[in-house]
């Protein structure tokens, strides 16, 4: 049940697209430069919070919403941090600034091995889930871009 749990609020909290094709100019990540007609990812995870979120709950560190490295949705054995880290597809870039102003504990950027795309996954504190749908909602329609 928590699996599922946790492919649905992942597939909620997902967002997909390209970047912006008015800048034509590379992006510079870690050392690597980065066409801007890759396609990008952008997960949002809110962290499972057994305080705020009114959950089923879990054991204290896997549903603490302030530390994304205990976290079920994060830092856990199939955590987006971990699943993505240890797979075989993807390569790791960077670990981002957190961005305190949004509630953001951790952004993290990978590239795929062999397709052109990059997937920056952003781990907001748990008891601002609220925040996280917002900029989930307001990036899948549009209204919000961001540079990296």
């Amino acid at each position: 049940m928590k699996r599922v749990l946790w492919i649905i609020a992942a597939l909620i909290l997902f967002s997909c697209g390209n970047k912006n094709t008015e800048n034509r100019n590379l992006i510079d990540i870690a050392d690597i430069d980065i066409d801007t007609d890759i396609k990008t990812i952008h997960v949002y995870v809110a962290l499972c919070d057994n305080k705020y979120q009114g959950i089923t709950p879990v054991s204290a560190s896997l549903g603490n919403g302030k530390s994304p490295n205990t976290n079920l949705y994060w830092g856990a054995l199939y955590g987006i941090r971990t699943f993505f880290k240890k797979s075989n597809e993807w390569e790791f870039i960077a670990s981002l600034n957190a961005d305190k102003k949004k509630n953001i504990l951790e952004r993290l950027v990978f590239k795929h091995k062999e397709e052109n795309y990059i997937l920056v996954a952003d781990a907001y504190d748990g008891q601002y889930i609220r925040n996280c749908t917002i900029d989930f909602l307001n990036s899948s329609g549009g209204s919000s871009k961001e540079a990296l």
